[in-house]
């Protein structure tokens, strides 16, 4: 189809397209196939091969068997690919040195082996994990136990390295949600306050009194009360008890006393007149009655620490 492309339509066609199919073909075990493609891309498309189409061509290198009875070429087939490579001034890459490391191991060369390895070393290759496991098994299979030595203290230490990346990322990760949480719990805070904000506004300008200053209006004026009853009725101690201020503080008392009763009669008087209607005024005036007699209370008190 690309060549048709090519050649009837005039389209001109990618490396990228031309790279796919090779790659299909390769991944596929198609050995001739893949070949054919290859040799397609200077003569049909005029293009020039690319680290890509080289990997393919030594993928599918090690899946091309020799017939029982002859030689293996495996590894000769994969060293002439990454010679063809080089000669093309295309770089290889850490997957060119893999499928290459693989041939090596799939063929049994050791000393084609030691070649890839130099060569691996002279272009600056960091193994990644994957490779250095293939390193080592295929030096391992090869009989190269000193080599293989070394890149399993390589691959410890990619490991480690690895370890420590995914805990600091992970230690990241955390902070971050932890910020977003904050960040979460400060904007529904900050929600709160102000719908509490607007109902109180609200409630203001409808002239209702928040259930809370109710609550603590009704509770102070019940405390009052007590106070004040607690005041007048509660008894004292001490020598003025039995001296001439006893007199004194009796007669105080019993004025105060009266004049609580007349109090409390005219404020009966006045309810009963006034009807059930008017229930709240009466409230009023009991709660200043009692406001009242806690004062002359405290009068009376400090009548009786002058007199001692």
């Amino acid at each position: 189809m690309l060549a048709q492309m090519k050649t009837d339509e005039g389209i001109a066609v990618p490396i990228e397209a031309v790279n796919a199919v090779l790659l299909a073909c390769a991944r596929g075990g198609r050995v001739d196939t893949t070949f054919a493609t290859a040799d397609s891309i200077e003569k049909v498309f005029g293009l020039t091969k690319d680290v890509i189409s080289y990997n393919c061509l030594l993928r599918v290198a090690a899946v091309r068997r020799a017939p029982d009875g002859e030689p293996d070429v495996r590894a000769a087939t994969g060293l002439a690919i990454f010679q063809d490579m080089r000669d093309a001034g295309i770089a290889p890459n850490e997957e060119s040195y893999f499928h290459l490391v693989q041939l090596m191991a799939l063929a049994g060369s050791k000393s084609d082996m030691e070649d890839v390895l130099e060569q691996m070393q002279g272009d600056d290759i960091e193994p990644s994990e994957p490779l250095l496991i293939l390193l080592n098994d295929g030096c391992m299979a090869l009989g190269l136990t000193s080599e293989a030595a070394e890149f399993r203290e390589m691959l410890a230490e990619v490991r480690a390295t690895a370890a420590e990346a995914a805990v600091a990322e992970a230690a990241a990760a955390a902070q971050a949600a932890a910020q977003i949480r904050l960040r979460y719990e400060r904007q529904q805070d900050a929600s709160a306050l102000a719908r509490e904000a607007a109902i109180a506004k609200e409630q203001r300008r409808l002239g209702i009194l928040p259930r809370r200053s109710a609550d603590d209006a009704r509770a102070h004026g019940a405390g009052g009360g007590g106070r004040g009853r607690h005041a007048v009725g509660r008894p004292r101690h001490g020598p003025t008890a039995g001296r001439g201020g006893r007199g004194g503080g009796a007669a105080n008392a019993q004025r105060l006393n009266g004049s609580s009763a007349q109090r409390s009669r005219q404020g009966s008087g006045s309810s009963e007149g006034e009807g059930s209607g008017v229930g709240g005024h009466g409230g009023a005036e009991e709660h200043q009655l009692q406001v009242e007699v806690q004062a002359e209370g405290e009068q009376f008190e400090r009548g009786l620490a002058s007199s001692a």
